[in-house]
């Protein structure tokens, strides 16, 4: 039985797709962390699923913490490549945001992540992120130490 024929949670699981509410991408200008956020998401849970009435709404805006880029009106598809996006050898390591990113490596780690809003993703964390972890981890650490500084405190 295929994941499009289930009729239990596997179907939602698997047969669906899902993302943060609050992405940050590489300014296209400057190459610096911007947001992208969603007006129509605003009041919506941190996951996203593609099943919510906003999903395809082109009404992203995105805004650099850097320069003064701006941009709105635009689809997904049409958003910059996602900010933390990094290679670990011929490994390409990406996540949608600051806080995706620390929870991979959490989870790569092996720490309990059950409680975390992204714990349902780490199904869906690359065979190959697990088999190269601890290179992985010491990467994703790398990279949040070389940019804690340039980027403004959390909401």
């Amino acid at each position: 039985m295929t994941a499009r024929h289930a009729a239990g949670p596997a179907h939602v699981r698997y047969g669906h797709r899902c993302r943060p509410r609050d992405l940050e991408v590489a300014c296209p200008r400057c190459g610096a962390l911007a947001t992208a956020k969603k007006a129509s998401e605003s009041s919506e849970p941190s996951l996203i699923g593609d099943m919510s009435p906003s999903w395809s709404l082109e009404d992203w805006q995105v805004a650099c913490t850097a320069c003064l880029h701006r941009a709105s009106g635009l689809a997904y598809d049409h958003l910059p490549a996602c900010y933390w996006t990094f290679d670990v050898g011929r490994i390409r390591v990406w996540a949608w945001n600051r806080e995706h990113l620390e929870f991979l490596g959490r989870y790569l780690r092996g720490d309990s992540a059950e409680s975390e809003p992204y714990a349902w993703l780490g199904t869906y964390v690359p065979g190959e992120w697990k088999l190269n972890a601890p290179r992985v981890v010491e990467a994703i650490a790398a990279r949040l130490h070389s940019t804690r500084a340039r980027i403004p405190p959390s909401r």
